[in-house]
């Protein structure tokens, strides 16, 4: 189960807690009590979850990162017909 808790880390967690629970975490001291879990998780939101992993492990390899650094400098001239073949030939495990 996902509760409010243990998302601090993303900017936009509180946003999507307060429409998904149609609550208020600064005026409703329940409002982070709820918790997500598969009956009331937003259908839509895995497919997002799963779009952000590939294209982030796509752009890993094409950047030639390791676990300790990426280099940056080649932000600017991405080939983005090798990085969509890339994507085509990611596969990995959901983790939701």
């Amino acid at each position: 189960k996902t509760t409010k808790e243990s998302h601090t880390r993303n900017p936009w967690f509180n946003q999507f807690w307060e429409n998904r629970f149609n609550c208020n975490l600064k005026t409703s001291s329940i409002c982070a009590q709820h918790q997500l879990n598969e009956t009331n998780w937003d259908s839509k939101l895995q497919f997002i979850v799963d779009a952000v992993y590939v294209f982030a492990h796509a752009l890993h390899e094409y950047l030639n990162c390791t676990k300790s650094s990426c280099s940056t400098s080649a932000l600017t001239e991405i080939d983005g017909k090798q990085l969509f073949q890339i994507i085509l030939e990611k596969t990995f495990r959901s983790t939701l």
